[in-house]
């Protein structure tokens, strides 16, 4: 807890897995002591520290020198930033200003990456040299302290990967990649060291099995996963594999089976994948990401777009749409599969806005589907997509608790027995409205990425339109 100047105080974890949720990097604490032989000030002069992060900047009062010690001390509360690129660089500047003067001077600065403060500069107040035009000039008290994720680089990652894999790398220092690296569905880090089952799993005779490779983690192996109750366990062979760099010959680790290596020259290593068999379907953590959010579409696309639909389609309701190419391959034939790959990680949200209209909503079998208009970026033609309620329903779960309480466009509930003509019209604006704000989220939670990029490419087709109106009045008494 931090003790703020208006009798507040503030948790920094809990504030920073907040901004963390959201797609920061966390929270940065920095609290001004004093400066000590500042060169280069005025007689008599009031001193300030101007501390920046981005384009956010907060200063100290102004004080007069200790005449005794030639120091200036500073009893002011603590700043408080939120990060959201923790590559970025926080700044505190010693300033020459009395007040109501309009010339500011500059006396010295230092400036460090706002996630590494911490460790570079250690716990509690440490005196750093301040710097003025590349010469000494004086110091300044300060404690920094973060609370968040310490950035990766997966560029440098790669650059290993490719440099051992083509014998340019020194085989005695293994690939690193650090734990943040490894995440499980809900991308907590994969840092919790479990050695063995517990009582009752042993008891109960539980399978367990990692979620990587799909083996068999037996009651006496150790295992590794998240702080929270995620469910997702890593075997210690595939822990070990991801961290201490690739096995000979059994190419990267299958947490990154769809990643393809350029090496230089003609040669290409596309990663193997591994499984249980020949034939048998390997949980991924992209797959079980996807199985745990979306549910899966029971609609077979046609050439006009109207929901056709056996009772016994062999489909399981669990897969989730789009996820695997034999399932687009058999239920949306005509469909590209660049149109619906979602295995990889976006880079960013190719998306603008999307639109629900009013005659594109149809229903098979109690059941109402929406035909969602996909808006991308200039340059690319709008497509479709046929979303369920329940669709939408695990699209807002996915994204948090904060997605579903927008002000100005709220997440619409289920609506219960008779469900009238007004009422889904009522649903389906009220649907539009909120997805129309999710997409117009600035900045874009980098959490929010995969679970969007699915909703708006899987099962996509080829333009939008096409759908037939629904029917002008009719009334169920199911959950829709």
């Amino acid at each position: 807890m931090v003790q703020m100047g208006d009798g507040t105080a503030v948790h920094l974890k809990r504030r920073a897995a907040e901004v963390v949720a959201f797609g920061g990097a966390g929270l940065l604490c920095v609290r001004v002591a004093a400066a000590r032989g500042v060169v280069g000030k005025k007689n008599n002069v009031n001193l300030f520290v101007r501390v920046s992060l981005g384009d956010k900047t907060k200063q100290t009062p102004r004080v007069p020198i200790k005449a005794d010690d030639n120091s200036w001390v500073w009893r002011t509360p603590p700043f408080i930033f939120e990060v959201h690129d923790a590559k970025a660089n926080v700044s505190l500047e010693v300033v020459d200003g009395a007040d109501g003067d309009a010339a500011e001077t500059p006396l010295g600065r230092f400036e460090v990456q706002a996630a590494q403060a911490q460790d570079k500069l250690g716990q509690g107040f440490q005196r750093r040299p301040l710097f003025n035009a590349g010469e000494d000039s004086g110091e300044l008290e300060v404690e920094i302290r973060f609370e968040g994720e310490v950035p990766f680089s997966v560029e440098g990652m790669l650059q290993e990967a490719i440099a051992m894999l083509s014998g340019d790398a020194n085989t005695s220092e293994p690939v690193q990649i650090l734990d943040s690296e490894l995440r499980c569905p809900s991308m907590h880090p994969i840092t919790k060291h479990k050695k063995g089952l517990r009582w009752h799993q042993v008891l109960h005779k539980m399978d367990q099995r990692c979620s990587l490779c799909d083996d068999v983690i037996r009651p006496v192996d150790a295992r590794w996963r998240c702080h929270h109750h995620c469910n997702f366990d890593v075997c210690e062979a595939c822990h070990r594999e991801v961290h201490g760099g690739f096995a000979a010959g059994s190419g990267p680790h299958p947490h990154f089976a769809d990643l393809c290596l350029d090496l230089p020259g003609d040669a290409k290593f596309e990663a193997p994948r591994r499984g249980r068999s020949a034939g048998a379907v390997r949980r991924s953590p992209s797959v079980t990401s996807a199985t745990r959010g979306l549910a899966g579409s029971r609609a077979r696309g046609s050439s006009s777009g109207r929901i056709v639909r056996k009772a016994n389609d062999g489909l399981p309701h669990s897969t989730s749409f789009g996820s695997t190419t034999a399932l687009r391959q058999r239920f949306l034939p005509n469909t590209p599969d660049s149109y619906c790959s979602v295995d990889r990680e976006p880079a960013k949200l190719d998306v603008l806005s999307a639109k629900l209209p009013a005659d594109a909503v149809d229903r098979y079998d109690n059941t109402v589907f929406y035909g969602v208009d996909i808006v991308p970026e200039p340059g690319y033609e709008a497509w479709r997509v046929l979303r369920r309620y329940n669709d939408f329903s695990n699209l807002a779960e996915r994204l948090g608790p904060h997605a579903k309480s927008f002000p100005d466009a709220p997440f619409p509930g289920k609506l219960l027995f008779t469900s009238t003509d007004a009422k889904l019209e009522e649903r389906r604006v009220a649907l539009e409205a909120w997805l129309q704000r999710v997409l117009a989220r600035r900045p874009m939670p980098r959490l929010w990425l995969r679970p969007l990029h699915e909703f708006c490419h899987a099962g996509r087709s080829a333009e939008a339109g096409g759908f037939a109106p629904l029917p002008q009045s009719w009334g169920t008494s199911v959950i829709l």
